[in-house]
Parts: C-alpha cells; structure tokens; sequence
C-alpha cells in the first residue's frame, strides 16, 4: 500500500501525523506540522522559508545520510517544475 504524503512538505502522512480539519477529523492531504483546525500553520511562508523549515525538521529528526536522500529527492521535484 502507498503511503500518502503532506501536500505542502512532503512528509508521509502516517496516522500519527496527519494534520486535523476544522471539524476535528484528520487531514487527508497535510500533516500536523503544516496544518492544523482547517488551516496551515505558517501561512506566510515563502518557498524559501519552507525549504530551510524543512531542512532544519529533517536534520533534528533524521540521520544525515536520510537528510542528504531527502534533499535530492525535492531537489528532482522542484526541478520538474
């Protein structure tokens, strides 16, 4: 089965992350860290703000070789745009 993952940052959406709809049911589309009660948590981010929120969440949770296969895998996304 596919893991679903966060429409603003990437992150599989496991039960444990998901974030929470203003009527209280989870997210099927964003995780708790960028939405929360029907609405993303930091609105104003710019895409560079993102890239360097996601980038500092990534070091403290992950090893550095997870962080290094994460940048490349954006760094493929963002290129195809």
């Amino acid at each position: 089965m596919k893991t679903s993952i966060c429409q603003s940052c990437g992150m599989p959406l496991t039960n444990d992350v998901k974030g929470i709809e203003k009527d209280q049911s989870f997210s099927m589309d964003f995780c708790k860290f960028c939405y929360e009660n029907g609405a993303f948590r930091n609105p104003d981010l710019t895409i560079e703000d993102q890239a360097n929120w996601l980038v500092e969440m990534a070091i403290s949770k992950m090893n550095r070789k997870s962080v290094i296969q994460i940048i490349h895998q954006q760094n493929h996304v963002f290129s195809l745009y």
